[in-house]
C-alpha cells in the first residue's frame, strides 16, 4: 500500500507535472527566439502560405518545416483542370530553352499548361522580407519573354516566383502544394541543383514524389534526334512518352 500510494500520490504527479511544464517552457522559448521572423512571413504572406497544422507538428514528415517569404503567384493558377507541367527555373533570362521544351510537351495535350517557377536562392542570413517587391516586380519582367515562348506553343501559361533559402528543397514542396502532372528541370551547375548540398539528402526528397520528374540538361539541348536507352520499368515508359511526344511536335527522329 505504501508504494502505490507514493506512486500516485507523489511519482505520477510530478511526472505529469515537469512533462507538462518541460514541454509549455520549450514552447514558450522557441515561440519567442521565432516571433520576429513569423510576423515578417504573416505580414507579407497572410494565411495561405502559413504552415498547416500536420506540417506545424510533423515538420519534414509531412512535408514542409519552413515558408519561404514569398511566392507571388497569380491570384488564380489556373481556372481549368488540365494536363500542367511545372517548370523550376534559376534564370529567366537563360532558361527559355527548358521552358520551349515543356510548352511542346504541354502543346501534345488539348488541355496543355505550363506553370514557370522563378526560385531565388536568397543568402541564409538575409532578412526574406527585405527587398521582396523588388525582386518580384524584376522576376516578373524577366518570365515576359518565357510567356511568350509558352503562348506561341497554344498552351495556358502563369508564372511565379519564390524567394527562399533552401531553393532545392522548395521546388519538391511547391509540387507537392500544386500537384502538376510532371516537373521539367534543367541540370547543371547554375541550376537549383547546385543548392542540394546544403539541404535535405536527394534520396529523401525523392522518396516518394508526387508526379514525374524529367530532368535534362540544359546545354547545347538539341531535340531532333533522340535515343532512348531503356531497361524496362516507369522511367522508360515516359522517356518513351517524351520522344513520341517530340517526334510529333518538334519533328524529332
Amino acid at each position: 500500500m505504501n508504494l502505490i500510494g507514493g506512486l500516485t500520490g507523489f511519482v505520477l504527479p510530478v511526472l505529469l507535472g515537469n512533462t507538462i511544464g518541460g514541454v509549455v517552457l520549450v514552447t514558450l522559448v522557441n515561440y519567442f527566439q521565432t516571433s520576429e521572423e513569423r510576423l515578417e512571413e504573416a505580414r507579407f504572406e497572410g494565411m495561405t502560405r502559413r504552415l498547416t497544422v500536420p506540417e506545424w507538428v510533423l515538420g519534414r514528415a509531412a512535408g514542409r518545416s519552413y515558408v519561404p517569404i514569398l511566392d507571388a503567384t497569380e491570384a488564380t493558377l489556373f481556372a481549368s483542370e488540365g494536363h500542367r507541367i511545372m517548370v523550376p527555373i534559376s534564370n529567366p533570362r537563360t532558361d527559355e530553352p527548358i521552358v520551349e521544351l515543356a510548352s511542346r510537351l504541354a502543346s501534345d495535350h488539348e488541355d496543355g499548361l505550363v506553370h514557370v517557377v522563378h526560385v531565388v536562392q536568397a543568402p541564409e542570413r538575409m532578412s526574406l522580407s527585405a527587398g521582396a517587391g523588388r525582386i518580384a516586380d524584376v522576376s516578373e519582367e524577366g518570365m515576359e519573354g518565357l510567356r511568350e515562348t509558352a503562348k506561341g506553343y497554344g498552351v495556358d501559361v502563369s508564372t511565379s516566383t519564390v524567394v527562399t533559402h533552401r531553393s532545392f528543397e522548395e521546388v519538391f514542396n511547391m509540387a507537392r502544394r500544386t500537384r502538376p502532372d510532371a516537373v521539367l528541370m534543367g541540370w547543371g551547375e547554375d541550376q537549383l541543383w547546385s543548392a542540394a548540398r546544403a539541404e535535405r539528402p536527394i534520396d529523401e526528397l525523392t522518396n516518394q514524389l508526387p508526379c514525374d520528374f524529367l530532368i535534362l540538361s540544359e546545354s547545347d539541348l538539341d531535340t531532333s534526334k533522340v535515343l532512348l536507352p531503356t531497361s524496362g520499368g516507369p522511367d522508360s515508359t515516359l522517356g518513351a512518352e517524351v520522344a513520341s511526344v517530340l517526334s510529333r511536335t518538334a519533328g524529332a527522329t
